[in-house]
């Protein structure tokens, strides 16, 4: 029998109380035997259907955050407008860990932005996803809460005028691998690290905020050499 990794390496503490076949000392050694066979059992389970109800995920280097990385500021029109191509730079990054996107207006007069844009694309597991943001009238950048893993299609309502410029980005916010578990009102966090110091800082928002499975947005923002790990319950519901 293959050996588990939780209980594999637990030796006995008094050898000889295992020595020999028959009488305490095989009881002992059998009891042993299925301690572990119990917990390699479990092991095995967990491996097979993600039962495990901890979630470990890493962020290795992620980019910095772009406001116009997937479009840059291009005039707004008084007629409804769809982006269908995006910047290569900003597929990738979403692609690499799915993110929130973003939208920047400036111009001479930005108060002639859409007042909304509808994303579509698709979350962190490949599934359909959409968010519709309300766009800044004045100049500033309103950002997403959900995390896309791709954007097939930005779609804008009609504009007030043609003098107000709209860039499209993707900001800090992360997509979780997993559905978080939210108890007392918040997502059930274990541990958070930043590289390699464990911190209490950044910000998780629930499945419900931002579906599918929440997302964790880290208080030092990414800049392509910060790692982040987050460790947290998963919703086994």
């Amino acid at each position: 029998m293959a050996s588990s990794k939780s209980f594999g390496t637990k030796k006995p503490v008094h050898q000889h109380l295992v020595a020999g076949s028959g009488g305490l000392s095989g009881e002992i050694t059998d009891l042993r035997e299925d301690v572990e066979g119990a917990f390699k059992s479990i092991e095995d389970l967990n491996a097979a259907t993600g039962t495990n109800p901890l979630c470990v995920q890493e962020w290795i280097d992620p980019v910095a955050a772009n406001t116009a990385g997937l479009e840059a500021a291009t005039a707004t029109q008084t007629s409804p407008r769809t982006v269908t191509t995006f910047l290569s730079g900003g597929v990738a990054a979403l692609a690499a860990a799915p993110r929130n996107i973003t939208f920047t207006t400036g111009g001479t007069t930005p108060s002639d932005a859409p007042a909304t844009a509808t994303i579509t694309g698709t979350d962190i597991n490949g599934a359909a996803l959409t968010e519709t943001v309300n766009l800044s009238q004045v100049a500033g950048t309103a950002a997403g809460v959900k995390a896309f893993k791709t954007v097939t299609s930005i779609a804008y309502v009609a504009g007030d005028g043609t003098n107000a410029t709209v860039s499209i980005g993707f900001g800090s916010v992360f997509g979780l691998a997993k559905k978080a578990k939210v108890r007392a009102g918040g997502v059930g966090v274990v541990t958070e690290l930043v590289d390699g110091s464990r911190v209490t800082t950044g910000a998780f928002t629930s499945p419900t905020d931002s579906p599918p499975n929440g997302t964790y947005t880290p208080a030092t923002a990414p800049n392509g050499a910060h790692d982040y790990a987050v460790y947290y319950e998963k919703d086994m519901s």
